[in-house]
């Protein structure tokens, strides 16, 4: 019989090429936030006074419209805020079988982080979840950029997070830096000092987008490359899984992407927003990405089944405009959606995926020849259709 663990990463594959409803979801579960990131793309949504979400029973028949997902996202606002995530995870556990669940979070709910992540690894062995805590630079620097004393939430919560962490094998920690004008020039060395006081699995960089304010977009690509050149040259932790280095590499890859597109303006691969991965916002609209502000419709108008919506002529006439346009972003969870379906890019990712697995080997044997122990290893946070959100 095949492995439990070879049997789902053949299932995942299955649905990538297989599906004909999106594979990878981000879902909006609150526009509220106790922050407000000068540099945040949803700022707008989030000092709107009129709050609005979607309630269970209609995510309840939206999961029950689609087919298996090999990717949820559950942002905001900040997602925490809501306290019935465990249901919502229930429910497309139950529905979509769905294989990886990514939330980003601003780390400042401690206590509410940690019960809900503790239930819900433990109710849901079989999906792999991944918290993704925002650090944007050194303890001070990041406490100007997020206000008050924002770094020692962090610290207590991926304190909390790691105990957890210790008693299950599904759970991944992540710092996410947004690279911004707030922070440009000063993350020099951040990538070592996280590595070095905190226990997390992996370190990624989202590049500063959407409608965030134009002063904070005023950033040096230089500046990005090198806090990317930073993680790469961090060896992150060794996984477990088959094919780690292939989905590393993809990810390795859409840096490489992002910093071709802001330096050609041009599209680098083919989108799949509005037909592989979709967002829906707190207020059931559907959008192909987080940054073309085109509306496929709102779920309301067809009873939240995703499908029926799909096939309007709105929706139609936005993803062909997508293709015609060659529309192009740095919006990393699309970038690397596209390149898993675009494959005109797998010599490339096979090369670096053989890179990366060589370079993990060289480390084992160094580590083997001083007698030293590997450490316990976690599930990745990286996947085909994950980037960080």
């Amino acid at each position: 019989m095949m492995p439990a663990t070879l049997r789902r990463q053949a299932r995942t594959l299955w649905t990538l090429y297989t599906s004909r409803t999106p594979v990878y979801v981000i879902l909006y579960l609150t526009s509220r936030c106790n922050f407000r990131c000068p540099m945040c793309f949803y700022l707008d949504e989030i000092a709107d006074p009129e709050k609005e979400e979607m309630a269970l029973p209609e995510m309840e028949k939206m999961s029950r419209s689609l087919g298996r997902l090999i990717q949820l996202s559950l942002t905001g606002g900040e997602p925490f805020l809501r306290t019935d995530i465990p249901e919502i995870v229930d429910i497309f556990a139950r529905n979509n079988r769905v294989q990886y669940v990514t939330i980003p979070t601003n780390g400042s709910l401690t206590e509410r982080i940690a019960a809900t992540v503790e239930r819900v690894t433990r109710d849901h062995p079989e999906i792999s979840f991944r918290i993704a805590l925002s650090l944007d630079g050194f303890p001070e620097d990041h406490d100007k950029i997020r206000g008050g004393n924002s770094f020692e939430k962090i610290e207590a919560t991926l304190t909390v997070l790691e105990g957890i962490r210790s008693r299950v094998d599904n759970l991944v920690i992540d710092v996410n830096t947004c690279y911004s004008s707030l922070n440009d020039g000063n993350v020099d060395g951040l990538v070592d000092f996280v590595a070095d006081r905190f226990n997390v699995d992996n370190h990624t960089v989202t590049y500063v987008r959407g409608n965030a304010s134009d002063t904070t977009k005023d950033v040096t690509v230089s500046g990005y490359m090198r806090l990317v050149d930073d993680i790469r040259r961090r060896r992150a932790p060794r996984e477990s899984r088959p094919f780690s280095s292939l989905l590393r590499a993809v990810m390795d890859y859409q840096r490489d992407i992002i910093q071709r597109t802001l330096a050609t303006d041009r599209m680098q691969v083919p989108c799949v927003a509005g037909r592989k991965m979709l967002v829906v916002t707190e207020k059931a609209e559907v959008l192909p990405c987080e940054i073309l502000n085109r509306s496929l419709g709102n779920l309301k108008e067809c009873d939240h089944h995703v499908p029926t919506l799909l096939r309007t002529a709105r929706s139609r006439k936005t993803v062909d405009w997508i293709r015609r346009t060659k529309c192009h972003c740095t919006f990393e969870c699309a970038l690397a959606t596209s390149i898993i379906y675009h494959w005109p890019s797998y010599p490339r990712l096979f090369w670096r995926a053989f890179k990366e697995w060589w370079r993990s080997r060289r480390g084992l044997s160094a580590a083997a020849k001083a007698g030293q122990h590997e450490p316990a290893c976690s599930p990745s946070a990286i996947n085909p259709v994950e980037a960080s959100a």
